[in-house]
């Protein structure tokens, strides 16, 4: 499950686990070569889960992570279906150590705890950076450079980019679980950052799910079925700033379709971007202060047109267009987002079964490295796959003008209004994971 919170001054939510170490230089191949399959897969189930109505979004990355979990203590013909099917070109050992790497390079990105993340003097609260002002009395009350008095503290904006992830991953077991080896534990514990709780345990469950994300996960699950087996659990979240927040926020016109439109509000900015253009949609990336991070809005050409750039853009497309955006001259564009929420909340078991996975969720799956056995002992099988993801994005915080301001926009190059149904992904360049995909038919949902 992923949990989102509101992207005021912050960007938004996306997953990750935990690491102490930066990856080393012969991993970065073999993580690119991981986050290729989690984005392949991740596409075709998109492609199923977009059949359903309304706005959504989906984590290629954290279902990714989740599945290579499994895997790893799938063994004989449910590991090979489960390796086919997952695109996964890695050994078993090597996608072990390509996901350490890739928790690593996420997690390195976290830099409010470093010294020098605040201005001189500051500390970070959280929310913005905070020191006492002077106690001279040939300047009282001043604040340190790059800081401003708000009632009795002086307050700021850090001087470094930092993209904070916390994340909450688990294996639930609702019966036998004390078959499970400690090899496998370990495996679960140090490679993928999570625990294995039983059906029994839900209370300790939901409670290291909020410890995990600060509070912003407050259940993983209700009473799960007790023949479900093995259910999969995650919780994550990040926060980043915008590398360029947004200025203005004044109501348009957005076209749910070619014959409604609607008013609702846009939150506006004028500054450099890159932008892709194609014969059936445009395409931009906004940037967050991790420049590492980035949201690719593709807006179609067409009102109707969603389903289309949709079903085109594969895993093979999509790469290209992020390579093409990080490639493409920057210019000053009229930028207008709708305020907009996405949600899914579902068992994606049903998309795996589409595609073509069945053993692992059978009566005759091979679970031996999760008990220790070289045969298929113990009746474990994939009883669930929760997955509960959630995004919002506003407007930059206290830094937005008022509504209604005038927008006046000095040597624009174009603009890019997104007033119709459009696609949006959260990427990380680094590692080339897709954290986050999605579509917005209504911003007011």
């Amino acid at each position: 499950m992923i949990h989102a919170c509101a992207l005021r001054r912050w960007g938004l939510l996306a997953p990750l686990l935990i690491a102490t170490t930066y990856p080393a230089q012969a991993d970065k191949e073999n993580v690119r070569n991981l986050t290729a399959a989690y984005n392949a897969s991740g596409q075709v189930l998109y492609q199923d889960i977009a059949r359903s109505s309304g706005n959504i979004v989906f984590s290629p990355y954290l279902i990714g992570v989740a599945m290579a979990m499994v895997r790893s203590g799938a063994r004989g013909d449910t590991e090979r279906e489960m390796a086919a099917l997952l695109n996964h070109p890695l050994s078993l050992g090597e996608i072990g150590t390509a996901n350490a790497a890739l928790i690593a390079t996420l997690a390195g990105y976290d830099r409010a705890a470093q010294p020098d993340y605040c201005p001189k003097g500051a500390q970070w609260t959280g929310k913005h950076c905070e020191a006492p002002p002077s106690s001279d009395a040939a300047a009282p009350r001043r604040c340190p450079k790059a800081m401003q008095l708000a009632g009795d503290v002086c307050v700021g904006l850090p001087v470094k980019s930092s993209a904070k992830v916390l994340a909450a991953n688990a294996l639930l077991l609702t019966k036998h679980g004390h078959v499970i080896s400690d090899e496998y534990k370990a495996i679960v514990r140090d490679t993928y950052a999570a625990a294995i709780y039983d059906a029994s345990r839900l209370d300790e469950v939901n409670a290291w799910a909020k410890q995990k994300t600060e509070g912003s996960i407050h259940q993983v699950i209700g009473s799960p079925d007790r023949d479900a087996g093995v259910v999969l659990l995650s919780a994550a979240y990040l926060k980043a700033a915008w590398a360029s927040p947004f200025t203005e926020t004044r109501d348009g016109d957005f076209m749910l379709s070619t014959s409604q439109t609607v008013r609702l509000a846009m939150v506006r900015q004028q500054t450099p971007f890159a932008l892709v253009e194609r014969t059936a949609y445009r395409a931009i990336r906004l940037d967050y202060s991790e420049r590492s991070l980035g949201m690719i809005i593709v807006l179609p050409t067409d009102v109707d047109g969603l389903l289309t750039v949709m079903r085109e853009l594969d895993a093979h497309k999509l790469a290209n267009l992020v390579t093409a955006l990080k490639r493409a001259p920057r210019r000053v564009l009229a930028l207008a987002i709708p305020r907009f929420k996405a949600a899914l909340n579902a068992d994606l078991v049903p998309q795996f079964k589409t595609v073509g996975m069945t053993l692992p969720f059978s009566d005759d799956a091979d679970f031996g490295g999760m008990i220790g056995k070289a045969t298929r002992e113990g009746g474990l099988k994939i009883g669930a796959i929760r997955h509960l993801a959630a995004i919002e994005v506003t407007e930059s915080g206290s830094g937005a003008a008022e509504r209604g301001a005038a927008f006046y926009v000095p040597r624009m190059e174009g603009s890019f209004i997104v007033d119709r149904p459009f696609l949006f992904y959260v990427v990380d360049d680094t590692s080339g994971a897709v954290l986050f995909q999605g579509r917005v038919v209504d911003p007011r949902q």
